[in-house]
This record gives C-alpha cells, sequence and structure tokens, in this order.
C-alpha cells in the first residue's frame, strides 16, 4: 500500500474544484476549514461562536436552533444578520475563482453583491465539506454523458 501524497491531500483545499451555480455561473470552490481559522483568529469575533457550535456540531445557540429545526420565523434581525455574515464570510473564504473582494475591477473579481441568495447557499454548503467529498463530486462531474441512440419518433428536426 502506498500513502496518498500531501499534494493529492491538500488538492482540494489549494486548487479547489469547479462547480456550477445555481444559478448557472462556473466558479472554482474550496472547503473552508473552520478550526484553522478560529485558530488563527482570522473569523470576525462576533462571528466565532457560531463558527465554532458549526465545527462542533452543536445547536447550543439560539440562532443554530433554529436553523436546526427549519423555524426561521424565530430568527430575530440580529440572528438572520449574523447569519448572513456568516454565509458571506464562507463564501470569501471558499471561492478561488473569481474572488470576491470589496471593490472588484479585475477580471477574476466579483463583488459579493454579485451572488446571488442561492448560490451563497450552496456555497455555504460546499465551503463546510470536507475535501475528500468535494473531490469525489469533482470525479463524477468529470465522468462524460454517453451517447443516446435515436428511435422511432425522435424525427423533430432542429429549428
Amino acid at each position: 500500500m502506498t500513502a496518498t501524497s500531501g499534494k493529492e491531500w491538500r488538492r482540494a483545499r489549494e486548487e479547489g474544484v469547479e462547480f456550477v451555480l445555481p444559478m448557472g455561473n462556473k466558479a472554482i470552490l474550496r472547503p473552508v476549514p473552520l478550526m484553522s481559522h478560529i485558530r488563527k483568529g482570522t473569523v470576525p469575533d462576533y462571528l466565532t461562536p457560531i463558527a465554532t457550535a458549526t465545527v462542533l456540531g452543536s445547536e447550543d445557540t439560539p440562532l443554530l436552533k433554529a436553523l436546526a429545526g427549519n423555524n426561521i420565523e424565530e430568527f430575530s434581525q440580529e440572528d438572520s444578520m449574523l447569519l448572513l455574515d456568516f454565509m458571506d464570510f464562507l463564501c470569501r473564504e471558499s471561492m478561488l475563482s473569481p474572488r470576491i473582494v470589496d471593490s472588484p475591477e479585475a477580471e477574476d473579481e466579483i463583488s459579493i453583491d454579485d451572488l446571488s441568495y442561492e448560490d451563497r447557499g450552496f456555497i455555504v454548503g460546499i465551503a463546510l465539506q470536507p475535501h475528500e467529498i468535494l473531490m469525489s463530486f469533482r470525479r463524477e462531474q468529470e465522468t462524460d454523458v454517453g451517447p443516446v441512440e435515436d428511435r422511432a419518433g425522435d424525427e423533430v428536426a432542429a429549428q
């Protein structure tokens, strides 16, 4: 048995994986190592409790309890803002290309405001996945679709 190379272990984090987002745009995303961000202090202070609870799988905060039960109507204004800020943080950290910046000017830059909430939700789901899952998803996406044979009744001409 040969051990998996370090490069392979790091691939999803360093190179990312290409995805088609719900609104149709393509992006290169990577998992977000929340524990590393918490340790380095790169998670904004006010987001640290929700980031820590996410890593630990805890539902101890009112916001996470409401999310776990899908009780969105129980969100306070503060809870809603916290959740949106956390989603934006994860999107900024996850997107390798295009990069999310405050004032986009380069061809490979966008603003967080350019992302729909559907795309943000998708990215958050990807960002919190272990890199192993992203790599298996990438392999599944790379398989080609086989040809489809013509059948009787398929004679409709292309327009």
